[in-house]
């Protein structure tokens, strides 16, 4: 199933549903209207009551492609634009199915990502709405990090965060 969006993007969702979020099928999604807002409110509420929480994010590195429709669908979200060393980018794109296993290639894809989503973001997300972090410093220095990552959402800083896969 394909939504059209603004300047002939499109944005694909699977027949299946989205196995990740056990309450949610293609049936919610759609129940919810035919916008693109209502799909990712739809998947959020699900996300929210799954998890008891009051917040949810989306990370779908692609989406920087889209941060301008996403920053006018929702003028109270955070961005958190997150940039990564290019050869880890591309070692990464390397071993998914859903990239060509090919560095030539993934180094082109890389600087699409780089140029044009970067300067959407730079463009149309307002600073105070943004926050830049450096992957290789968040894994190096997680806990300052995330300490300014919660300050730049107002949420009080939580130490579940490190224990999210456990």
């Amino acid at each position: 199933i394909c939504l059209s969006i603004p300047r002939q993007r499109q944005i694909c969702i699977k027949d299946r549903g989205l196995p990740f979020i056990r309450s949610i099928s293609t049936d919610n999604i759609f129940q919810a209207g035919s916008s693109i807002k209502g799909i990712y409110e739809a998947i959020g509420a699900c996300i929210l009551k799954e998890n008891g929480k009051k917040r949810w994010g989306e990370k779908t590195p692609e989406n920087i492609l889209y941060c301008d429709i996403l920053a006018d669908m929702f003028p109270d979200a955070k961005f958190l634009v997150i940039r990564r060393d290019p050869r880890a980018v591309i070692a990464s794109m390397n071993k998914v199915f859903f990239y060509p296993k090919d560095v030539s290639l993934n180094l082109l894809n890389y600087k699409f990502y780089e140029q044009h989503g970067y300067d959407l973001a730079s463009k149309y997300i307002a600073k105070d709405r943004k926050m830049d972090i450096l992957y290789e410093e968040l894994t190096e220095n997680p806990r300052s990090v995330l300490d300014n990552i919660f300050s730049f959402i107002d949420e009080p800083f939580e130490e579940g965060v490190f224990d999210f896969h456990r």
